[in-house]
């Protein structure tokens, strides 16, 4: 990922914690041409009834970079995503990850994630008790358990929160 050049200057001087100078000095450049790619999106196409949401979309990610999807409520980036992740399947196209067709292997299947904006928390519980509560199935101790949940707050730099509740 290369830092467009007008950003460049905000790396430096002096920059505020917090600032777009603070935060541009943490970002690493990689050089995209040698990064393998990771997952690629061929030609998806996605409709529901006579509403076509998805058209002739393509993606090639390569390791290291960082993708955002923007646009107006309705446009298909949610759905986009849960093609990807396997929770809906495209009318037609590929999804490919690490030259492997995953387009009709099960979520689980994909290694995959999906974390959505809303309504992914449960807002009886704590922020640890949300990211543990996929932990319990995989029967691990409670001592693990923690171990996971202060690794997580900590890489996402909120290790402060985990009494917190959602709302």
């Amino acid at each position: 990922m290369q830092i467009p050049s007008h950003l460049q200057n905000s790396r430096t001087g002096q920059a505020m914690p917090n600032s777009a100078g603070h935060l541009l000095s943490t970002l690493r450049t990689f050089k995209m041409a040698e990064s393998k790619t990771v997952l690629e999106v061929m030609d998806i196409q996605k409709s529901f009834g006579s509403s076509r949401v998805l058209e002739h979309i393509n993606l090639d990610l390569k390791a290291g970079e960082f993708v955002s999807f923007l646009g107006p409520s309705g446009c298909g980036k949610t759905t986009l995503l849960r093609i990807i992740a396997g929770l809906e399947q495209p009318d037609y196209g590929k999804v490919i990850k690490q030259q492997v067709d995953i387009t009709h292997f099960n979520t689980a299947k994909r290694k995959c994630g999906i974390v959505f904006q809303n309504y992914a928390l449960f807002p009886n519980l704590t922020v640890a008790e949300n990211i543990a509560f996929g932990l319990h199935k995989k029967h691990w101790s409670a001592q693990e358990i923690q171990f996971r949940i202060n690794e997580l707050l900590n890489l996402i730099e909120l290790p402060n929160i985990a009494e917190k509740y959602p709302n």
